[in-house]
């Protein structure tokens, strides 16, 4: 097993103490979400690759650049989100957000998610 991963029952999660982040985020499958570029109105579709209480990596094939403002929208085990970000990477068609003044209970509700993820027995 690679140093800097470990393994859940529900997926891999960067060990904390190697990670250049520090908020916790853990790999998703089969999210789907939408987002909008701030000035637009077009909704773009997006596959959100990880899910942190700092961010979400998503795959898409707009075209972003970092410092892009964007407002991302999905759902988590009944929760509706649309949060603002700012694009901090781009490679291909992966993309790196950061969430931005996200709302307490929202960050509240991808902790939990993230949590019973990592610990599910």
């Amino acid at each position: 097993m690679d140093s800097k991963k470990a393994h859940s029952p529900m997926g891999e999660y960067r060990d904390p103490s190697k990670q250049k982040r520090k908020n916790a985020r853990i790999r998703v499958n089969n999210i789907t979400a939408t987002f909008k570029i701030e000035g637009t109105n077009q909704d773009y579709e997006c596959q959100i690759l990880d899910l942190g209480t700092g961010g979400v990596g998503i795959a898409t094939k707009t075209l972003l650049y970092p410092g892009d403002k964007i407002k991302i929208h999905f759902w988590l085990e009944g929760n509706e989100f649309s949060l603002p970000a700012t694009v901090s990477r781009t490679s291909g068609k992966n993309v790196g957000l950061i969430f931005e003044d996200p709302p307490l209970d929202a960050i509240s509700k991808i902790q939990n998610y993230i949590h019973s993820k990592l610990f599910k027995s």
